[in-house]
């Protein structure tokens, strides 16, 4: 396991695998709570690198930013389908920042 120095303690720390919930962006936490159908596939933005592996993965969920390449959900409505293919997209995610809620 690759561990990467701390600036302000000066001591080796492992990589952050799982964000906090206070570490998810602003928009993201109003999509997630402010609907109806709450969303049940979505990027941690903390943790996505912008391999954009997803996007290839499942294009019809995923888009991606131009100013940073990062993904993002695209849709708000869930069929079997779509969570299907944010099982696979997570899958081949290798920072694990795709998030799947069943």
């Amino acid at each position: 396991m690759k561990h990467y120095r701390d600036a302000r303690s000066c001591e080796l720390t492992p990589p952050r695998r799982y964000a906090a919930p206070h570490r998810l962006s602003p928009v993201l936490v109003i999509k997630l709570f402010n609907q109806e159908n709450p969303l049940r596939v979505y990027v941690d933005e903390s943790i996505c690198q912008g391999h954009t592996l997803c996007a290839m993965a499942a294009p019809e969920l995923f888009d991606l930013r131009e100013d940073d390449g990062h993904a993002y959900v695209s849709v708000t409505e869930f069929t079997a389908e779509l969570m299907a293919a944010g099982r696979r997209a997570a899958s081949t995610c290798p920072e694990q920042a795709i998030v799947v809620e069943d």
